[in-house]
C-alpha cells in the first residue's frame, strides 16, 4: 500500500486497446489523486517535472517533455539510460525505472538527496 498523494504519470504501456489508463479495466482511477501525462511539483525547494519519458526521447518525441532546465523524474528507458544524468545544456534527469531501484518505489528523500548531490 502506498500512502500520500498518488499521481499516475501515464506512459506507453498505459494504453490498452486504444483506451487511456483512466478507462483501462486494469487501472482503478479511484486509487489516484490525478492521472496525467506530464506533471510538475516541488521536492523540497526544487521544482521538478514528472514524465514517463526522458527529455529528448526520439521514439516518443511528441510525448516527451521539453527541456526547460528543471530536474526531470522519468522512467520508460529501464537501464538504457543512467540513474542520474547531469548533462550539457542543463539536462538534469533522474531515472526512476524499477530496474535501477531494486523494483521498489523511490522515496522523496532519495530524489532530494540526488538533486542536492548533483547541484541545481
Amino acid at each position: 500500500r502506498l500512502n500520500g498523494r498518488i499521481i499516475l504519470v501515464r506512459g506507453n504501456h498505459d494504453l490498452f486497446n486504444g483506451y487511456t489508463a483512466r478507462r483501462c479495466a486494469l487501472v482503478d482511477p479511484e486509487m489516484f489523486h490525478d492521472i496525467c501525462d506530464i506533471d510538475t511539483t516541488r521536492i523540497g525547494e526544487y521544482p521538478v517535472v514528472m514524465s514517463h519519458y526522458p527529455y529528448e526521447d526520439q521514439r516518443f518525441a511528441e510525448r516527451a517533455p521539453r527541456m526547460l532546465g528543471d530536474w526531470l523524474i522519468h522512467g520508460h528507458t529501464h537501464k538504457m539510460t543512467p540513474k542520474v544524468v547531469c548533462g550539457p545544456g542543463g539536462k538534469k534527469m533522474i531515472n526512476v525505472s524499477c530496474c535501477h531501484w531494486d523494483y521498489a518505489p523511490v522515496s522523496e528523500n532519495a530524489i532530494l538527496n540526488i538533486i542536492k548531490e548533483n547541484g541545481v
